[in-house]
């Protein structure tokens, strides 16, 4: 069996595999629908991990170009 990432199972399968919530005795419930053999040997990078650090460094630099306003409230 191939793990398909566009599964709409395949992330919630992750995340609970990764956390230790899937056991031995639930193995077999979510093999059905993803190789959780493949699950493992993957990693914690997910699709998109690249695309999502790209706009986050594109949005650091943005930021770091602008000024701050602050305003003081008298009081």
């Amino acid at each position: 069996m191939t793990t398909f990432p566009g599964c709409r199972s395949y992330s919630l399968i992750k995340t609970l595999l990764k956390a230790g919530i899937i056991t031995e005795r639930t193995r077999a419930h979510y093999g059905m629908w993803v190789n959780l053999d493949e699950l493992v040997a993957e990693g914690d990078r997910m699709v998109g991990d690249e695309v999502a650090e790209e706009g986050i460094r594109s949005l650091k630099e943005i930021n770091a170009g602008k000024r701050k306003v602050v305003r003081r409230i008298s009081g």
